[in-house]
């Protein structure tokens, strides 16, 4: 079709004017935190007759570590996480790692507009007078348009006074 009418509204909806005949539609470009559809749809098309192709896209997820006393439910600041990511693509094997972060004034460490697939995060070290509860380490899918909070709650360590003996 060389001659095409295009144009666009506020709501991102794309109208052409084409000729008739059979067409295949890919989306191409999304904004950064939508997942785009890698689906394309055929249509067929005759003279005078309107058409709606509509493609779905899911919002990227996004993780949330949030750090705290598992007694009073007061944040921790700068818990040390390694964050991991798998695809969706379970026969490449790919693990990427995405970093060490840690734990702001609010116990919060947010990661947005990430993609779906198997998360690990692993805490490697606790902020000073708590411990790392169990191993430490967390495992998880992530869905196209969720949210996940993740909460690691810390206990104290516990040092008893040293006892003295009287001689």
């Amino acid at each position: 079709a060389s001659d095409v009418y295009k144009r666009q509204d506020s709501e991102g909806r794309a109208f052409l004017e084409v000729d008739p005949g059979s067409y295949e539609i890919s989306e191409v470009n999304v904004p950064s935190n939508v997942i785009i559809s890698e689906i394309p749809q055929t249509i067929s098309l005759e003279a005078g007759v309107t058409r709606t192709v509509r493609f779905f896209n899911a919002v990227k997820p996004s993780l949330t570590v949030i750090k705290r006393n598992s007694i009073t439910q007061d944040p921790l600041e700068n818990a040390r996480f390694h964050i991991y990511y798998a695809s969706d693509n379970t026969t490449t094997g790919e693990i990427n790692d995405l970093g060490t972060y840690y734990t702001d004034s609010s116990g919060r460490i947010t990661l947005t507009d990430i993609n779906r697939g198997w998360y690990k995060v692993v805490e490697e070290e606790s902020p000073t007078g708590f411990s790392i509860q169990d191993d430490g380490v967390y495992e998880f899918y992530l869905e196209a348009g969720a949210s996940k909070e993740l909460v690691v709650d810390l206990s104290l360590i516990h040092i008893s006074e040293p006892t003295r003996l009287q001689l």
